[in-house]
């Protein structure tokens, strides 16, 4: 299959529609460390005040000419709850709901970097649970929650990446977000990651690809969050890795047994997952 070389989209913003963009490469080469290629973490996000193609909508919709991955779609709608082993092994934190929105879904004491080496037991890094993201929205007539209805029912979250960037003629391609949670080390530091399901089969091994949070406070934050996702069966000549920015901050509450992740895009849309361990 042809390859386009790696290119660098901007990101745009719609103020009631809580707006992200995808960006992506065809380059089967994109490497950690190779700083030629796009974006691959929420340390070489792009700020806000860059201007491009509409490309990728929080809200779910779809521009026109997208094409839906069924199997992504599938993946992230059929199993709310894909985790239930870990879900089971986390039944001793008692949450007060499974709703990823509720912050009483998620709680115990703190995750500290000695919980996290003490699950890796020395390995370089684990996988230790899964989710399917979630996204509400809601109707604002201003910048702040005071001005907002009440949020609608969650649904799983979708989202237009784009696949191809020529001028004046794009392309994308609709993904469902079944995500995984992933202690590592880096360095001597520990760490912990938000990893779409893609990309984890993708790049396996890699320690800067997803939103990675350290520091351990409560909560984790990352400004302008970016998920990579490797799309598995792309069209010819399109882009392969994909970029999802999913708000202009995200949180991770990270507890002994479970985390609670939430990302934000204005005052109108959240999109999280509750992931237990």
């Amino acid at each position: 299959m042809p390859h386009l070389a790696p290119r660098i989209v901007t990101l745009a913003w719609l103020s009631l529609a809580a707006a992200g963009v995808a960006c992506g490469s065809s380059s089967a080469e994109t490497r950690e460390g190779d700083t030629s290629s796009t974006p691959t973490s929420p340390d070489d996000a792009l700020p806000p005040t860059t201007i491009g193609p509409d490309a990728s909508r929080i809200d779910g919709t779809t521009p026109d000419g997208g094409a839906r991955d069924a199997a992504a779609t599938d993946a992230a709608t059929a199993e709310p709850g894909r985790d239930a082993a870990a879900s089971d092994a986390a039944s001793d934190a008692a949450p007060s709901s499974d709703d990823p929105f509720d912050p009483g879904s998620c709680s115990g004491a703190l995750l500290t970097p000695a919980g996290v080496l003490a699950r890796l037991a020395g390995a370089p890094r684990a996988s230790v649970s899964g989710a399917t993201l979630l996204r509400r929205s809601r109707t604002c007539a201003g910048a702040t929650a005071a001005t907002c209805g009440p949020w609608g029912a969650p649904v799983p979250h979708e989202q237009a990446l784009l696949t191809y960037s020529g001028g004046a003629v794009t392309d994308t391609k609709v993904f469902g977000f079944p995500s995984t949670l992933v202690f590592f080390v880096d360095g001597a530091v520990a760490k912990v990651s938000l990893r779409h399901d893609t990309d984890v089969l993708h790049a396996p091994d890699s320690s800067k690809r997803g939103i990675v949070f350290e520091g351990f406070a409560d909560p984790m934050a990352r400004a302008y969050p970016i998920l990579n996702v490797w799309d598995v069966a792309p069209k010819p000549n399109r882009y392969e890795d994909l970029q999802a920015l999913l708000g202009d901050r995200a949180e991770l509450h990270a507890r002994e047994r479970c985390a609670r992740f939430v990302a934000f895009a204005g005052v109108t849309t959240e999109i999280a997952a509750v992931l237990r361990y």
